[in-house]
């Protein structure tokens, strides 16, 4: 019996050694244009079950007993790094894959990512699939320097934006669909995404910065270009179906097939409702179904036509 006392009373005593062994670190994830990334995972590279993930302006903290972490994000080289007392700053870098990407947004022409001499943020294909966002600013967050907010838990009314610059529901910012704009000229546009469909998204581009020489003077604060799906060789499509415990339920459809190798069709759409939200008076419903047909007659004259309902 004593001896077993003896034995609780070590183990009591080594515990809150160890806890004080561990030691809070901070630091900072930026990429190569000094601009903060959120989201990215933070573990202790010799503790695989410590983690944490960075802020919307790409701080965090953790406690570790060795001071050394693992850095990850999809789209960027992982790292590892030893952290110091004081703040530490680690720099990410884009990894090649993601530079060789060809966007159009930047000069209306394809062209390689990493021969463009501005700053243009990419959501991938593979990024839009992984995130299953049921909100667009659920994206557009996380391209680095880029900042969606919305009144709205559920939706994209009235949104406030924001790229490498203070947040502002300003015309500022251009907002377009295959290269071209959803709204039009000089009509105030902190709500312009209320008719997107994101099902239909392919991918994202954005400037991050003016764009007036491109697209004039409603892109003096960058710019956001959604390209959609195109219609798919094979006849095939997609049922999803997404709910949540805040009251969120989304079902979501689309087919695409095309006919003698020249003909595209493509349908994508979902429906969208939230009730008892967390945030009062939250409650929201959305339509949304788009149509888009492609016509090749040859190699230099094409024809799309694209129709919406929300």
């Amino acid at each position: 019996m004593k001896t077993y006392t003896i034995v609780v009373a070590m183990v009591l005593l080594l515990l809150p050694l160890h806890h004080y062994a561990q030691k809070k670190y901070q630091g900072k994830v930026i990429n190569a244009y000094n601009e903060p990334i959120p989201d990215v995972t933070i573990i202790g590279s010799k503790n695989s079950k410590t983690g944490t993930f960075t802020d919307q302006n790409g701080n965090f903290s953790i406690l570790l007993n060795n001071p050394e972490i693992k850095v990850i994000k999809l789209g960027y080289i992982p790292k590892t790094v030893a952290l110091h007392t004081a703040s530490t700053t680690v720099i990410l870098e884009e990894s090649r894959e993601n530079l060789e990407v060809v966007v159009v947004t930047a000069s209306r022409e394809e062209q390689k990512r990493s021969e463009i001499p501005a700053a243009v943020g990419l959501i991938s294909p593979k990024k839009l699939q992984e995130t299953k966002a049921i909100g667009i600013e659920q994206l557009i967050n996380q391209i680095p320097g880029t900042y969606m907010a919305t009144s709205k838990a559920s939706g994209n009314e009235q949104h406030f934006m924001a790229t490498r610059s203070p947040i502002t529901t300003k015309s500022l910012f251009l907002y377009l669909e295959d290269g071209i704009p959803i709204r039009p000229v000089a009509v105030f546009n902190h709500n312009a995404l209320l008719e997107m469909n994101a099902t239909t998204f392919d991918r994202i581009e954005v400037i991050k910065g003016p764009a007036s020489s491109i697209y004039g003077s409603e892109a003096i604060g960058g710019s956001f270009n959604f390209i959609t799906k195109n219609p798919k060789k094979e006849f095939g499509g997609s049922i999803g179906f997404q709910i949540n415990n805040l009251g969120l339920r989304r079902y979501e459809v689309e087919t695409s097939t095309t006919v003698a190798e020249k003909y595209g069709f493509y349908i994508g759409g979902h429906y969208t409702q939230r009730k008892n939200g967390p945030v009062e008076h939250s409650d929201y419903e959305k339509t949304a179904i788009s149509f888009k047909n492609t016509n090749e007659f040859s190699k230099n004259l094409q024809w799309e036509k694209r129709s919406r309902y929300n």
